[in-house]
């Protein structure tokens, strides 16, 4: 689903996967991406309870998952001691999709959605992208 971007945006790809994504989440996104969690949209500074502007108030980093499959693989990579996280299903209504130029057919889908706060995410971003590598290391060993 398209959304109107607040931030500054980055192209980043992996494999036949790629999409523009806020600055900060670039590297946890193709982290996330290169252990075989996909993502359907983030934000690195998202209010859920702020009307009209995603930059007001607590700052939260957002991921939406295609599926609970994918937000477990990503909350079992976090790392040991404290890391907060809200973990809920969303399902895309066509109040959501209003304005949307993509994305409409998602109406009636349930995606899932992780936030935790932005100070976490230096942390999270090493935890899947320690993962991230372990992978590649196994790949080149085989």
């Amino acid at each position: 689903m398209t959304m109107t971007t607040v931030h500054r945006q980055v192209h980043v790809r992996h494999g036949d996967t790629e999409a523009d994504v806020d600055e900060l989440l670039a590297p946890l996104i193709l982290a996330c991406w290169r252990v075989g969690i996909q993502t359907v949209m983030s934000c690195q500074h998202f209010d859920p309870a702020s009307s009209g502007s995603y930059d007001t108030g607590r700052p939260l980093v957002w991921i939406v998952f295609p599926g609970e499959h994918d937000a477990k693989r990503f909350l079992q990579l976090a790392p040991p001691g404290g890391l907060w996280f809200d973990v809920r299903p969303i399902v895309v209504t066509e109040e959501h999709a209003a304005g949307a130029t993509q994305g409409v057919e998602f109406v009636g889908q349930t995606f899932w959605h992780v936030s935790f706060p932005r100070h976490q995410l230096r942390a999270m971003t090493r935890a899947v992208g320690r993962r991230a590598a372990a992978r590649r290391r196994q790949v080149v060993r085989t």
